[in-house]
């Protein structure tokens, strides 16, 4: 294919403007990266896509790709056996949802004129009780649920009475006599353990393991003797509750590993379905239609718009050439559209041989190489 042509065409701005439809990170780059092609067979089929598109989204109603974020390397390192973060398994929740999404709506339409788009759809493999395991057991990108383990929701629950029972009794030191010997009347952490602030005069006279002091010297960071063992304790309950969040994210990571595969041809197959709707969308808004093809040299257009100037200013113009004669002199002034027109034709036919719809009433395109 003549670059130079495409490039005086301006299709690579046509190509950015459809590129705006999509949704995907990957269906952008699919669409910028659309490359004219002359076997009038992948023309049709791809134009066909295009078609099905249309009818599904502003006939049939669907919505377009749920949008998911980059999850290859993910995918790579869970086949590994690595195992995924809180936010690395919502990206794939994310992704699992977008995949059965995209499957159940394409699919579910009765309709015989979709073809092509089934059969895309058909390529999709998804999990929903994986789906739903990660959606309820993974709360946010750094927190698993309580209830995503019988285990962990004991854990964190003796977790939580553990704590109350120790700023119970860290409490009493606030109000009783010993509160004057401390500092501020409020209970701290110093190294994940409870302690009390004391006057550095009065270190002595609360018995327990000093942590800490604060960069004047002037109070001393004390673990007093009582809660020891209960510090001791949610310490080992805490380490508990690690061992178990990470058993949770660890087969949560085996079972993305595992459909690893299928996810990576998921991730190919919503992309290109993402690429078609954005040239459907496109082709949609610009009042466009799908173009007869051949390689024969004709072209036919009637009411064609250039699509790169405004459609309250473009003047549609009516231009074949290739069937009773080969060769057409556009003759007029200066700013009279001579350069519009030409270009308008050569663009016709780029757009077409990238599957796109063309802005006219109608029209017959052949491809060249």
């Amino acid at each position: 294919m003549n670059q130079r042509a495409i490039e005086k065409t301006e299709l690579n701005k046509i190509l950015s403007a459809v590129a705006d439809f999509a949704v995907t990170d990957g269906g952008k780059q699919r669409v910028v990266a659309l490359q004219p092609t002359a076997i009038v067979s992948e023309v049709v089929s791809s134009l066909k896509l295009t078609e099905e598109c249309v009818t599904l989204l502003f006939t049939h109603g669907l919505s377009k790709i749920e949008y998911f974020p980059s999850f290859d390397d993910e995918i790579e390192r869970a086949q590994k056996g690595s195992s995924l973060s809180c936010g690395e398994l919502l990206k794939a929740e994310n992704l699992l949802r977008s995949v059965r999404i995209a499957h159940k709506s394409i699919s579910g339409i009765n309709d015989e004129t979709i073809v092509g788009m089934k059969a895309l759809a058909d390529k999709l493999y998804y999990d929903e009780n994986l789906e739903e395991d990660i959606r309820t057991k993974i709360l946010n990108d750094s927190e698993v649920s309580d209830f995503a383990s019988d285990k962990l929701y004991s854990i964190r629950r003796e977790i939580r009475l553990l704590n109350e029972r120790i700023r119970s009794r860290l409490s009493e030191y606030l109000t009783g006599s010993e509160a004057k010997y401390l500092q501020d009347g409020i209970v701290t952490m110093r190294d994940n353990r409870y302690v009390l602030p004391v006057r550095a005069e009065y270190k002595r006279s609360i018995k327990g393991f000093i942590h800490d002091r604060s960069a004047s010297g002037a109070t001393f960071f004390i673990e007093p003797e009582e809660v020891l063992e209960m510090n001791n304790e949610l310490r080992s309950l805490h380490m508990d509750e690690k061992e178990e969040v990470e058993r949770i994210l660890g087969e949560l990571s085996r079972r993305v590993g595992f459909m690893g595969e299928e996810l990576l041809i998921d991730i190919q197959t919503l992309e290109e379905i993402d690429c078609v709707y954005a040239r459907a969308e496109y082709s949609y808004k610009l009042s466009c239609v799908m173009p007869q093809i051949n390689d024969k040299g004709v072209v036919d257009i009637h009411m064609g718009r250039h699509p790169l100037i405004d459609r309250k200013k473009v003047v549609p113009v009516n231009i074949a050439l290739g069937d009773n004669y080969r060769f057409l002199l556009i003759s007029g002034p200066n700013t009279g559209g001579k350069t519009v027109t030409l270009k308008m034709v050569g663009l016709f036919c780029l757009m077409a041989m990238c599957g796109l719809f063309v802005p006219a009433k109608k029209a017959t395109i052949s491809t060249f190489e």
